[in-house]
């Protein structure tokens, strides 16, 4: 995360703090699929475990609880969003597009990651404590706990489809002008997203939940980058990445649902 910009964690989790190192949008929304990839695998694997009664390698670990891993890595994430340009630090916001045209920009993509990387991290501080307690293999058993791991195998399928079909749709959309989307780059859109849902379904615990467990962008399958200069208010929420106006009604979301929880436990 760069210097001045603010971090915050939602619901004890935490965020790497190194700074960014990919210089090119393309370069870091591949290294983000290639992340997701491994973390489908890597979720994938400890359902398994699951399923097997088995147990699960937690490597590096200390006294202390890190959300950033084991047993499922998220080291080093934060930095994708961060590059640089000519004049200087930009921050990337990833964004679904729809519509007839694909002239809608839904910024829920960034609030679905944040989501996301929030999950595994308090999957991992789950685990960790676990592991302190000397009790992981009973933990790993909880009947609470496959459909939390079968959300993480969903939403890593989700959006390592989704970095990809943002690389597929960058050259009509960086073009000069925009033009529409080919057949062919819509037919490889389609292909890549039925591809990794079955591999999503090929690791669940259950796999005919799918559908429900998919991020709530699921329908827009079309991606966008923007980027943003730094500026007054901008956070890392969970180590994602968000401009200030977007930044506060995530957080403003994060309110209201702690409230209603503590509603409902009254």
């Amino acid at each position: 995360m760069p210097p001045g910009a603010r971090q915050v964690s939602l619901g004890g989790l935490g965020a790497d703090s190194a700074p960014g190192a990919a210089s090119t949008l393309e370069s870091r929304c591949e290294e983000l699929r290639l992340a997701m990839v491994r973390l489908l695998n890597d979720s994938g694997g400890i359902a398994s475990a699951i399923r097997d009664n088995g147990s699960i390698a937690m490597p590096g670990m200390d006294d202390s609880i890190d959300p950033l891993g084991p047993p499922l890595s998220v080291r080093g994430l934060s930095e994708l969003f961060t590059g640089l340009s000519a004049g200087g630090r930009v921050n990337t916001v990833f964004a679904y597009v729809g519509g007839a045209r694909l002239q809608t920009v839904n910024p829920d993509a960034q609030a679905d990651l944040q989501a996301f990387f929030g999950a595994v991290q308090r999957f991992n501080s789950y685990c960790q404590q676990a592991v302190l307690d000397d009790a992981l293999g009973v933990a790993l058993q909880a009947p609470h706990l496959p459909p939390i791991v079968d959300r993480i195998i969903a939403g890593a399928a989700h959006f390592s489809a989704f970095f990809e079909a943002v690389a597929i749709a960058r050259p009509a959309f960086t073009a000069k002008p925009a033009r529409a989307l080919s057949a062919s780059e819509q037919s490889r859109i389609s292909e890549c997203y039925q591809r990794y849902h079955l591999m999503a379904t090929d690791r669940m615990l259950a796999p005919d939940d799918l559908a429900g467990l998919l991020p709530r962008g699921r329908s827009a399958r079309i991606g966008i980058e923007m980027t943003w200069s730094p500026h007054a208010g901008e956070q890392y929420i969970n180590g994602v990445y968000f401009p200030a106006e977007q930044a506060q009604a995530v957080m403003a979301g994060a309110a209201t649902a702690e409230t209603s929880a503590l509603v409902a436990a009254v």
